[in-house]
């Protein structure tokens, strides 16, 4: 509408208006009628502008901020990240190399493990015999102790039996003596 500062009317309807009319007697007389708003419209437009420039740089300038922040945090994290895959790596390589070297040594834990499984079982078998050897032991003491009883308890009826005899005898011959004593 307007192309510079100054207010210049482009259109019929912006035309400053015509000078007012002298009053008449006994009128009053009217007030001067303001200006025309071109100039401060102008102005106003001209303010819109370098505010809305001024917001347009300050949100540039806000986004180049951010934008290098997070390219800076970003840079830092991308360092640390490094230094970790890089640590990681030596870590990998020395659990392959570590690994390896256990794959290499199972046969020897594995003798290790069949050796002392010797020992065990070997111990095991000492004990199991130690026991038997100690089962058999009692066992034969109980067996001889058995047989010695009954062996007693067959001396005894056998001396018995012989006392029997022998008081059988005795009493024979005191029958014998006695019959043999009258008839004689």
């Amino acid at each position: 509408m307007f192309s510079s500062k100054t207010a210049k009317p482009t259109s019929p309807e912006e035309q400053p208006e015509a000078p007012p009319t002298p009053p008449e007697k006994g009128e009053k007389p009217l007030p001067v009628p303001r200006p025309g708003t071109s100039g401060t419209l102008a102005n106003l437009m001209d303010t819109r502008r370098d505010a809305a420039q001024k917001l347009k740089h300050a949100r540039r300038a806000e986004r180049t901020y951010r934008t290098r922040k997070h390219a800076t945090i970003a840079r830092a994290d991308l360092a640390e990240a490094r230094a970790h895959y890089a640590e990681a790596g030596r870590h990998l390589g020395l659990a392959v190399k570590l690994s390896w070297a256990a794959v290499r040594g199972v046969p020897a834990v594995v003798g290790e493990k069949g050796q002392g499984l010797k020992s065990w079982w070997g111990e095991q078998k000492k004990k199991r015999a130690a026991e038997e050897r100690k089962r058999l032991e009692e066992e034969r003491k109980r067996l001889e102790e058995k047989l010695a009883k009954e062996q007693a308890e067959e001396e005894g009826e056998e001396e018995k039996e012989e006392e029997e005899e022998e008081r059988g005898e005795k009493e024979k011959e005191k029958k014998g003596k006695g019959k043999g004593k009258g008839k004689a």
